[in-house]
């Protein structure tokens, strides 16, 4: 009998420390779900703001695409801006030439006219100065 009461008395040492091993446990496990909850929300957290980056980078993508062939487009106009100021500058400066020759044209004397400018022929009694 004292046997068996030993046997009782270790078994209830060892069921005491299984159910104090068994709750120390329950309590880690409770401690390392939590951590797990607060860790899984945490990368849902991460993983929408990574989708709101990624979205947003695309987004930018695609405005830069927009901007780059309105840049383009501006850039050929400019191009055919220059080509035309070029071309009217041209055309200004020969109006300037002809505006210069027909502003500077002095009437020549009687006396010094031998010849008609134009086509040259010498002036006489039938050919007039006129």
């Amino acid at each position: 009998m004292k046997g068996s009461l030993e046997s009782e008395s270790v078994l209830q040492t060892k069921l005491a420390e299984a159910e104090s091993t068994l709750i120390s446990q329950r309590a880690a496990l409770e401690t390392h779900e939590s951590t797990v909850a607060e860790i899984e929300a945490k990368l849902i957290s991460a993983l929408a703001e990574n989708q709101t980056l990624v979205d947003q980078i695309i987004e930018r993508q695609n405005k830069a695409e927009q901007l780059e062939s309105v840049l383009q487009t501006t850039h050929q106009e400019v191009d055919g801006f220059q080509r035309i100021v070029l071309d009217l500058g041209r055309q200004n400066q020969a109006l300037q030439i002809q505006l210069e020759r027909l502003t500077n044209r002095q009437w020549v004397s009687d006396d010094s006219a031998l010849a008609c400018t134009n086509c040259n022929k010498e002036f006489t009694i039938s050919i007039r100065k006129v």
